[in-house]
């Protein structure tokens, strides 16, 4: 059973405004923790999950992916202008297509067993809305169930096609449904050739997940190259031109700093503008 929650801040006249969440019988979730004791073993002994998935895996942190993205930059900055895009996916977990989730499975060689249970554990779900007023219940066709035990690996599981991507001169990270890119480039010319071509092509990938991108959600900052800057009358750390970065051709905004995972990170890996966040963020609390 699914109740919908509303989402702080938001217009409660509006469907957007409300998030599902399960609502679990405490032996349901003993059997779900069961369950997934036997799953991620699985999953671990035939390496499935990519690397760069840092979300709801033993290990993983939020910490780590900040470190490793960070420190991915400093390596590759020396001798290419870089583009750190950040992906906001619609609705994620709630858009997650059922047939496509099992045929991510068999691809994989699931078990019988673990196909079975996903599938019995995900039938015959029903959302329920209810207020002062009345109460309306729908069946529910798609979806992660958010707030069950297993939730976050099904995800898991069903994102790792985009993941497997990475590649490198395409370094590609995940926590969980957030999304970032580290493109490289010799040239400023080259950074957005690459970055717009790549960019169409995990737009692809993710619709054929049945996925959409929040376009307008979606950011980049730029690094220029460190051996670039040698040559620059100020030793600038700023392109010349701020390139183009379009999906579906709608521009997404280029600025000086995005926010990953809840740290600000800026165009000179400086951490000046995550400090001023925080002080902005104590000032009004």
């Amino acid at each position: 059973m699914r109740h919908e929650c509303a989402k702080d801040g938001k217009d409660p006249g509006l469907c957007t405004s409300y998030r599902p969440v399960c609502l679990l019988p405490t032996l349901g979730k003993i059997i779900e923790r069961l369950f997934l004791l036997q799953l991620n073993k699985w999953l671990d002994r035939n390496n499935i999950i990519h690397h760069n998935q840092y979300g709801f895996r033993e290990g993983k942190s939020c910490d780590l992916a900040i470190h490793d993205l960070i420190e991915t930059i400093k390596i590759r900055m020396p001798s290419e202008h870089l583009a750190l895009v950040s992906l906001d996916i619609k609705s994620a977990f709630d858009t997650m297509n059922w047939p496509v989730l099992f045929k991510t499975l068999e691809s994989y060689g699931f078990p019988a067993f673990f196909k079975n249970f996903i599938y019995f554990y995900l039938k015959n779900r029903r959302v329920f809305y209810t207020n002062d007023v009345l109460e309306i219940s729908r069946p529910c066709s798609k979806g992660c169930p958010q707030g069950s035990v297993i939730a976050p690996t099904i995800w898991n599981i069903y994102i790792n096609s985009i993941l497997i991507n990475d590649r490198p001169d395409l370094h590609i990270q995940a926590f969980a449904d957030d999304l970032v890119l580290l493109i490289g480039g010799r040239t400023a010319r080259e950074l957005e050739n690459k970055t717009n071509l790549i960019l169409a092509a995990i737009s692809d990938k993710l619709e054929d997940l049945k996925l959409k991108l929040s376009i307008e959600k979606c950011q980049a900052v730029v690094y220029r190259s460190i051996a670039s800057q040698k040559f620059s009358k100020r030793n600038s750390t700023v392109l010349n031109r701020k390139p183009t970065f379009k999906i579906k051709n709608h521009s997404i905004k280029v600025s000086d700093s995005l926010k990953i995972l809840g740290i600000t990170i800026d165009n000179k890996l400086s951490w000046t503008a995550h400090f001023l966040t925080l002080h902005v963020q104590k000032l009004y609390s």
